[in-house]
């Protein structure tokens, strides 16, 4: 372990460590702190400060036993610290957390996603946008790495889409290569993503430095039509 921080916290225990790599390319934690996060109450929150480009997974346990993968991170040079927001509620037990290096493969990931041999699917689909009137969420079906289909498509001014063009949406498979295209650009800081831990496709996706319009896009609510 490199570079431990351990703090008490409402008679459990907070903490942060880094693991997996050496010490001088990995990002400095410090001590997770509380933040109010709105109907759920209290959540936690990890500074993460990046001196370089790396690639990272920040992961979280509360019995330094099993860890779950919170984030995966790339980043293209250093930055400010980030403040970065544990998505889990809290509970009575203690919280730990730790830096992996490198963290979870796009490739991999991709990889995995495409070996379910899947025929066709749908998803539920919320790209982040700018102050533009485009399309908020959308319900996509894909069949054979296709899109075939656009229903319930919402506008941000929350009036619907009629007639939706199957070709403006992206497959699965095609929001991999969209992230995998952000990183090779000019536009390319950082990404930060969070991967189904069943399906293994990209669930929240956020593209660091990106010019006002596509920054990235949640995925929910996959359904399986045909393998």
């Amino acid at each position: 372990l490199h570079g431990c921080l351990v703090g008490g916290w409402l008679g459990g225990s907070l903490g942060a460590c880094a693991v997996n790599a050496q010490a001088d390319v990995l990002p400095s934690l410090g001590v997770p702190v509380r933040q109010s996060s709105g109907a759920s109450g209290l959540n936690l929150a990890v500074p993460v400060a990046v001196n370089g480009p790396m690639e990272f997974a920040l992961e979280s346990s509360e019995d330094l036993g099993g860890w779950k993968t919170l984030w995966n991170y790339s980043f293209r040079e250093g930055t400010d610290t980030l403040l970065v927001a544990d998505p889990n509620p809290l509970s009575g037990a203690g919280r730990f957390y730790r830096v992996r290096s490198p963290g979870d493969s796009l490739d991999d990931l991709e990889t995995a996603w495409v070996n379910q041999g899947l025929v066709s699917y749908r998803f539920r689909y919320e790209p982040r946008i700018g102050f533009c009137n485009c399309v908020k969420s959308a319900t996509i079906t894909v069949v054979n790495g296709v899109v075939t289909d656009v229903s319930d498509a919402i506008l941000a001014t929350g009036f619907p889409l009629p007639n939706p063009n199957p070709a403006d949406f992206r497959s699965i498979e095609q929001l991999f290569e969209s992230v995998r295209g952000y990183q090779r650009s000019q536009n390319y800081l950082w990404v930060r993503i969070a991967y189904d831990p069943d399906r293994r496709f990209p669930r929240d996706v956020l593209l660091g430095g990106h010019p006002d319009g596509f920054k990235g896009f949640t995925i929910s609510q996959v359904e399986i039509l045909q393998r």
